[in-house]
């Protein structure tokens, strides 16, 4: 049957409007119970979002790091630098510590893990390709990845039904030097080169003017931390989504100072 959270709103609306307006102060009063409803139903299912975003996050990275039969001390150290990158303390670093524990676990479903989040973000495709992008970053850390690993990652994409190329792009973005790692990672440094730069916004140095503004416009829109964080980005993690988007401001002021375009 239905869930009673969802209908509190409607009847103290239409209780509320019925002895103010009648019938009329009744339909209207319900109206508005249902938007409130509604507002209730997106905060909680945001909740919902951020929990599994991050028990996903790093009980993947755990499985990750046993696909290959064996966890290493340095594949540990990637998950503490991921820890260090999203500032978890206290309660929330145990957690984390739990879910890559729990990952790493012989009787950890990944499939079933991973369908479940793909189901709860089936319409935030920008926040599936953010939960992508840290894990991959986590996990590649140092550019490498063993076979076993690279299937796991491509199960992510396939269940999370992101671009199959997204896998290798990114892979060489970050084995170029275009991404750091470490938690003191400044984006955008002042060591990139132009080729860089136009490959931090997904184009090549033969793009026109327009194009490149379209493209900056499309990937601010996409990493942008307010709709992420309303997608049910978690707040330890809009840290990395701030960096990605300093990267992308930085790239675009230099490629305009370059090309003299505003």
């Amino acid at each position: 049957m239905f869930n009673n959270g969802h209908w509190i709103g409607k009847i103290i609306g239409f209780v509320i409007g019925l002895a103010k307006g009648g019938l009329a102060g009744a339909i209207f009063g319900g109206f508005l119970g249902h938007l409130f409803d509604q507002w209730r139903a997106g905060i909680s299912q945001a909740r919902d979002i951020q929990k599994a975003f991050f028990s996903n996050l790093f009980a993947t990275l755990g499985h990750l790091a046993k696909a290959d039969g064996h966890v290493s001390q340095h594949e540990i150290n990637q998950a503490d630098m991921l820890m260090q990158r999203m500032h978890l303390a206290g309660e929330d670093r145990k957690e984390a510590i739990r879910q890559f524990n729990r990952g790493k676990s012989s009787d950890y479903n990944f499939a079933k893990e991973i369908r479940s989040f793909a189901q709860l973000t089936i319409t935030r495709p920008d926040l599936r390709h953010m939960f992508f992008e840290i894990l991959l970053q986590a996990a590649a850390a140092d550019g490498k990845l063993a076979p076993a690993e690279m299937q796991v990652l491509r199960v992510v994409i396939k269940e999370l039904r992101l671009p199959v190329e997204l896998l290798d792009e990114l892979l060489a973005w970050f084995r170029s030097g275009r991404q750091g790692s470490g938690p003191n990672y400044q984006p955008g440094s002042s060591t990139s080169t132009p080729d860089q730069d136009y490959s931090i916004l997904g184009i090549n140095s033969k793009a026109s003017d327009s194009e490149i503004k379209r493209a900056y416009r499309k990937l601010m829109s996409k990493y942008h931390p307010d709709k992420l964080i309303h997608q049910g980005l978690p707040e330890s993690a809009m840290d990395i989504a701030r960096e990605k988007t300093r990267a992308i401001n930085t790239a675009y002021d230099r490629i305009k100072a370059r090309r003299g375009f505003k």
